[in-house]
């Protein structure tokens, strides 16, 4: 009896619509369907007022009866309308509430609010002091916990069957992002307050490795794992000191950076397919090597710089034979760049026929330089050309040691050569001014000299054309002589021809 009278009164609930109407239907079958359907009013004929924005939609009221004689609801169940309205549809929320206030709301965009009507986001939980979010274990003994909101912090607590002041406080982040760990006040973006702190990085795989991050007592920080253990049990991979030093290795480094193995390597390593990688070593016998230049490591890597014991260098080489040495297959080449756009660079390189190029003059490299100089294996120089030649218009000239493009400007220039003093030698032919006047008359230069063509074509010997210079001007200077002992002879006869026309006179 009591039942039937709580149907009856769940069914004038529903129909109760106040200022609005509401038509309630059951249906039967494989799906009962309950429709709530709403209208503002009756316009006669079969027709009927359509709801607007705002309007009730239907309001489902679990209500009891009071010493005072009156029934009142204990819990609401109410949906309206939020949207514009067309003929196929429109927007509502649905609202739950218990003691007249709003517990649940889901709003027409699917956002859900706990104690609010108004959810800014997917789920919001609101409360006057402290909203909570908690996960409780119904079993006595279990560990509860519990999200919530309070001065300002996000605060996570629990590891205990209890609730609020009851939990332990995990973790905080406050309303300027610093996330506290073991402490409720961070006075850092990350703060984990223990008496040893960890940061703990745990493999859940059998045989995993783990890691941990841990604040020493003696003031160290140290990064230890690659075990599938826990503390001690963890291999100490890398320390910080309170004085600063950096140990890999080792936990008591004696330098800002000190990396201790068997056999020591600091790598780097680019994660691409194919790109090259790098190892700076300390070997067993003493020797500081930089390795890399492929995708690979250790012995798979090229030897690129090696520093020995006794403070030799070898680029290319492990075995520097002096202080300093460039070793490669094809061209070492010791290269001066600027760094600058435009800044002309220059470079060092020995070929493989063993000569030696010094290229520069321009904002690029190798074959794109210009060639400045080249020392040839048998040490002959060559400068602004790279060509040694061997002849020059018929001439020999393969053992000349240096050629000179473009000119040589030098405040001195000694040439070690014979000199023209036989021309003084009595056995000495010396050409008559008639024979030296035909001869420039038939070649049109002086006899021994070369001609223009030959200069053109071969150039000068300066200690040869030297010598043949002075061999003229000695040969000048014989005939000066000559004529001077003519020119003597001719006045003392004159004068004795004076002598006797003055006598004939007298």
């Amino acid at each position: 009896m009591k039942r039937n009278i709580l149907a009856i009164a769940l069914v004038l609930g529903i129909l109760w619509t106040g200022s609005q109407s509401l038509e309630a239907q059951n249906y039967s079958g494989l799906y009962p369907t309950v429709d709530f359907q709403c209208h503002n009013a009756y316009l006669g004929g079969g027709q009927f007022s359509p709801v607007l924005p705002g309007d009730t939609l239907a309001r489902i009221r679990f209500r009891g009866r009071v010493p005072g004689g009156f029934f009142t609801s204990g819990t609401e169940i109410m949906a309206w309308i939020t949207g514009p309205v067309t003929n196929t549809s429109f927007e509502s929320n649905l609202n739950f509430r218990t003691n007249l206030r709003d517990r649940l709301t889901i709003l027409h965009n699917g956002n859900v609010g706990i104690n609010t009507t108004g959810a800014q986001q997917l789920l919001t939980l609101s409360h006057a002091e402290t909203p909570v979010f908690r996960f409780d274990r119904a079993d006595p003994g279990n560990f509860d916990f519990e999200i919530y909101q309070a001065d300002g912090g996000l605060f996570f607590r629990g590891g205990a069957d209890a609730v609020g002041a009851g939990l332990h406080e995990f973790v905080v982040i406050d309303d300027i992002g610093r996330v506290g760990i073991g402490t409720t006040v961070p006075d850092q973006k990350l703060t984990v307050s223990d008496a040893e702190p960890v940061f703990r990085l745990e493999r859940n795989g059998g045989g995993q490795f783990d890691f941990e991050l841990v604040n020493a007592i003696g003031g160290d920080l140290r990064f230890r794992g690659g075990a599938n253990d826990t503390g001690p049990g963890l291999n100490e991979l890398v320390t910080f000191t309170a004085s600063g030093n950096v140990g890999i290795g080792t936990t008591a480094p004696a330098q800002k950076l000190t990396v201790s193995d068997g056999e020591p390597v600091v790598r780097l390593e680019a994660d691409g397919a194919g790109a090259p990688d790098f190892e700076v070593m300390n070997t067993s016998g003493g020797d500081l090597r930089f390795r890399g230049g492929a995708d690979g490591t250790g012995a798979g890597l090229d030897d690129l710089v090696t520093f020995t014991a006794s403070g030799r260098v070898g680029i290319g080489t492990t075995a520097p034979d002096q202080l300093l040495t460039l070793s490669h297959s094809s061209n070492p080449v010791l290269r001066l760049d600027r760094s600058a756009a435009g800044q002309f660079d220059m470079e060092l390189s020995l070929q493989d026929d063993g000569s030696l190029f010094f290229r520069g003059g321009a904002d690029d490299l190798g074959g794109n330089l210009n060639d400045l100089m080249v020392l040839s294996s048998d040490g002959k120089l060559a400068v602004g050309t790279t060509q040694f030649p061997t002849s020059i218009g018929g001439t020999d000239i393969s053992a000349y040691s240096l050629f000179a493009a473009g000119g040589v400007l030098t405040e001195e220039v000694r040439v070690r050569t014979g000199w023209a003093d036989y021309v003084f030698d009595p056995e000495y032919e010396l050409r008559s001014l008639t024979e030296v006047d035909a001869y420039i008359r038939r070649y049109g230069r002086l006899p021994g000299m070369p001609s223009a063509e030959e200069v053109e074509r071969q150039g000068l010997e300066l200690g040869d054309i030297a010598v043949r210079q002075q061999e003229k001007i000695e040969e000048l200077f014989l005939h000066l002589i000559d004529m001077q002992k003519q020119l003597e002879a001719l006045q003392a006869e004159n004068a004795e021809l004076k002598a006797r026309l003055q006598a004939l006179e007298r």
